[in-house]
Order: structure tokens, then C-alpha cells, then sequence
């Protein structure tokens, strides 16, 4: 049962990656021709300061989500329908304090923000993309972290599939037809509704045991308080760079920088499918610690490897791919060959740790890690607005750099000796080992390959396929070699399922 619905979660992460990259390429490339880098970069600029908003939400989603692991585990539902009812509680809280935060935001946006689109326009823009937010919070919030824990997101990954190809045809529709910014907004809203309604029928029908109603146990969200500050953290390294470069830099350098963003971070969303099986990962922890750190080993050996392999080939083709989707726009620059570098560096960071960080919300170590997460924090902010300044573009990411590089070693550090009870050289030698491999891979490239002779998607498209199967199958092979037990342990684990499949 639990084998199956991993593979429903992957399947459909898969599926759904391959169509919200497909609406990720047309639908900005759309904006930007139609209607300008500044509609872009306000887009970019709006959904980043409601990042921010969704700071109100203090944690309680982590907090619930880890609680109702152990929950679900034992098999308890009566403590599953005690830990919803107080998430419930605390969301529609967050709900009434994230709709009128949305309100103000909208009214004083346009005086902050500088821009040649009128104000009205920003305002209006602004609080049409924040009420589904607010829609999430008073109800559907709480569902959507029962299912993950249950194991079955890959419910809300088809929800969010559909919504995305709907809003999608809709935005492409529009644009196509000369309507602005706020007509694609309202269509969204309309979608979110309807998104809303079959979450309310969906959980009535499956769960029809869960009891609302229960007496709340605020004692398993505990931990919200403490999981804000990793929230921060997350926010920081992911969203603070295009406020700050909205307020010194301007719209289109904002809409230089989410450009280049679109792209890792649809490489970042390809690794996240190895969180279809996180309940499993989060069941094991709270059930059987022995077991668990082989997963651990398995997960953080082979999760690195990809990767590095596949930050490597978007750091290999980001330019020819901006040079061919940017042709035609005139208003700004967007090749430029450093910032695949920064880039590249910062989402390695972000995303080559994740294990070390999956331990520590396992263990629920939020209160014991927080004061990394306030001198990451500290360090960001500091950095980037220095830099900015004189660098522009480059001194955030320099900002955001020197802060995941403090938080991914600290990290390292106390998941391994605190949580896992090990030492940290097991991780640190699995990321030098594919740091050379990433730079020797790059360096090959770039003195004895050449691509730009590259001008259509269809040649990206091909060259694309090739690195990544050739880089993945690489990266895999060398780690499978050097870490011969890991490799025997996921062959194990691969051969049981498929045993039992065919049986």
C-alpha cells in the first residue's frame, strides 16, 4: 500500500513537472512580449512579498505535518483528528490575519514599488494573486497536510496539475487577446474557488472518521514557534534578493533575476520528487531509528549525485537557452555569462543539504537550530544590501551565497553528531567528491565543447537529453562505486518492490 502510493506521488510529481515546465517557458516568454519586463517583474515582485506574508503562518504547517507522521504511524486516528483540529484552529487565525495584511499591502504597495504601470493597476494586481492565499488557509490548509502525511500527495499534485493547465489556457488566451495583468489574476481566483470546493468533498468522502470537532492537541504544534524561524531562513535564501533588488534596482532587474530563477528552480522542483516517499522517511524515523539511517545513507548519496548532475547541465545550457528565448525582447539585457554561476552555487547549497535539514524536521530539532537559522538570516541581509549597492544583480546572490554556505556547513554539523549520532565527514565527503566531479565536468565542457551554435529548442531540447543522461549516469556510477554498501542497499529495497509488483 505505502509502496504504491510513493509511486503515485513520483508519477505525478513527474507528470506535473513536465507540464508546469512547458507553461513555464510560454507563459513569461508571453508576458514579456505582450505586455513588458515590467509586468514581469511585478508579477515576480508580488508573489515574493506574499512569500513573506505567508510568514503568518508561524510554522503551524511544518509542525502539524511532523506530529501527524508519528500519527498516522501508530495508526491513531483519533490523535490525527485532535492534531487537524488544532492546525484548523490556528489556520483560520492565519486566514483573518493574512486577508487583511493582503488589504493594506495592496494600498501602500504602489508607493513602494517603482514602476511606470499605474498605481491602481498594482493595487488591484496585488489583491487579486493574495486572496487565494487567504482561501488556502481557512479551508484547505489543514487537508492538504493531512493528505502529505498520509502519504497520498499525490492528490494535491494533480489538483495543483489540473489548476495550472486551467489557469494556464486561460493566461495564454488572454494575452494572446491584449488583456493586462489583472485579467489573468482574476481568472486564477476563479480557479482557486473551484480548487477549494474539491478539497471540502474529497476529504468528507476518504476520511469520513476525521472528527474536526475533536478536543484540539496544541501540544503536538509545540514546535510552530520554532519552525517560524527556519521558515525565515527558507524565505531569506529564496525571496529576499527581488525584494531588495525591486527597491535599488528596478522592475526589469527583477525580471532578469526570476528569468534565470524560472530556470534552476525547475531543476529544484525535479529533485523534490524524492519527497514522494517523505512519509515513509518521516514514519521510519518516528518508528525504527536503525532502519531509517540506512534510508538516510540511500536518499542523501544518490539525492546529491542527481543533484549535482543536473545543476550541471542547466549550468551548461542556461545561456544558449536565455540567448533563443529572450530574442526579440529589447528592453533589457538578459545573457549574461556569470549569472549562471551564482545561481548555480546557491541552489547546490539549497538543495544538496536537504537530507541533513530532512533529520533535523524529523526530530523536530527546530528550537535547537534556530540560532543558525538567526545568523543565516543576519548574514543575508547584511551581505546584500552592502553589495547591492555596487555589485546590483551579483550582490544579492553574493548575499545569499555567504549565508547558505554558514547554515548548509552548521547544518551539516549538527544533523550528523546531534540527530544521527555520527560523524558530519560522512556527509562533507560525499559533497567534495561531487564538487570535483561538477568542476572537472564543467572544465571538460567548456575548453573542448561549444554551443553556441545552438539557436533552436529543439537542438537545446537534444543536448539537454544527452548531458543529463550522460552527467546523471555518471555522477550515479562514481558514488555507486566509491559507496559500494549504499549501492547494495538501494539495489535491495529496488528488487523487494519489484518483487512484490510481480507477485
Amino acid at each position: 500500500m505505502k509502496t504504491n502510493r510513493v509511486f503515485n506521488n513520483f508519477f505525478s510529481s513527474i507528470l506535473s513537472q513536465i507540464v508546469t515546465l512547458a507553461f513555464a517557458i510560454v507563459i513569461p516568454r508571453l508576458i514579456l512580449v505582450n505586455l513588458g519586463s515590467e509586468a514581469n517583474g511585478l508579477l515576480s515582485t508580488i508573489d515574493q512579498i506574499l512569500v513573506y506574508v505567508g510568514l503568518l503562518e508561524a510554522g503551524i504547517g511544518v509542525a502539524s505535518l511532523q506530529s501527524l507522521y508519528g500519527a498516522f504511524g501508530k495508526n491513531d486516528t483519533n490523535k490525527v483528528s485532535s492534531i487537524v483540529s488544532a492546525t484548523n484552529t490556528l489556520y483560520h487565525r492565519t486566514g483573518t490575519a493574512y486577508f487583511f495584511v493582503v488589504v493594506l499591502l495592496s494600498v501602500v504597495s504602489p508607493f513602494f514599488i517603482s514602476s511606470d504601470i499605474e498605481n491602481n493597476v498594482i493595487t488591484t494586481t496585488f489583491l487579486l494573486c493574495g486572496l487565494p492565499g487567504a482561501i488556502n488557509y481557512f479551508f484547505q490548509g489543514k487537508y492538504k497536510i493531512l493528505l502529505e502525511a498520509d502519504g497520498r500527495k499525490y492528490i494535491i499534485t494533480n489538483v495543483n496539475l489540473v489548476v495550472k493547465i486551467a489557469s494556464s489556457i486561460i493566461k495564454i488566451i488572454l494575452l494572446l487577446n491584449g488583456f493586462g495583468i489583472v485579467a489573468l489574476q482574476i481568472g486564477f481566483l476563479c480557479l482557486s474557488i473551484a480548487q477549494m470546493l474539491f478539497y471540502l468533498v474529497y476529504i468528507r468522502q476518504k476520511y469520513r472518521w476525521l472528527n474536526l470537532r475533536a478536543a484540539p492537541d496544541y501540544s503536538a504544534l509545540s514546535n510552530s514557534k520554532y519552525v517560524i524561524l527556519h521558515n525565515v531562513a527558507g524565505l531569506i535564501f529564496t525571496n529576499t534578493d527581488i525584494v531588495i533588488l525591486s527597491v535599488f534596482c528596478g522592475l526589469k532587474t527583477v525580471s532578469v533575476y526570476s528569468l534565470y530563477a524560472m530556470v534552476f528552480s525547475i531543476v529544484s522542483t525535479i529533485l523534490s520528487h524524492f519527497e514522494s516517499a517523505d512519509f515513509i522517511f518521516g514514519q521510519t524515523f518516528n518508528n525504527d531509528r536503525e532502519r531509517y539511517l540506512k534510508l538516510h545513507d540511500v536518499y542523501e548519496l544518490y539525492n546529491m549525485a542527481l543533484t549535482f548532475s543536473l545543476f550541471c547541465v542547466a549550468n551548461i545550457l542556461i545561456i544558449p537557452f536565455m540567448r533563443i528565448y529572450t530574442e526579440g525582447v529589447t528592453d533589457t539585457n538578459y545573457v549574461d555569462s556569470l549569472l549562471p554561476y551564482l545561481f548555480v552555487t546557491t541552489f547546490l547549497l539549497q538543495n544538496a543539504r536537504s537530507s541533513s535539514l530532512r533529520a533535523i524536521k524529523f526530530a523536530q530539532h527546530f528550537k535547537q537550530t534556530q540560532d543558525q537559522v538567526v545568523i543565516e538570516m543576519i548574514i543575508n541581509l547584511v551581505v546584500s544590501v552592502l553589495c547591492v549597492k555596487v555589485y546590483g544583480i551579483y550582490g544579492v546572490l553574493f548575499g545569499t551565497i555567504a549565508g547558505l554556505i554558514y547554515r548548509s556547513i552548521a547544518m551539516i554539523v549538527y544533523a550528523n553528531k546531534a540527530v544521527l549520532k555520527r560523524s558530519p565527514m560522512i556527509t562533507i565527503k560525499r559533497w567534495i567528491r561531487n564538487i570535483v566531479l561538477y568542476v572537472i565536468v564543467i572544465l571538460i565542457n567548456r575548453f573542448l565543447f561549444s554551443l553556441d551554435s545552438v539557436n533552436t529548442y529543439v537542438e537545446m531540447f537534444a543536448y539537454a537529453v544527452l548531458y543529463t543522461l550522460v552527467l546523471s549516469v555518471g555522477f550515479f556510477c562514481v558514488n555507486s562505486f566509491v559507496e559500494r554498501e549504499e549501492f547494495f542497499y538501494l539495489r535491495s529495497i529496488v528488487k523487494s518492490i519489484i518483487k512484490k509488483h510481480v507477485n
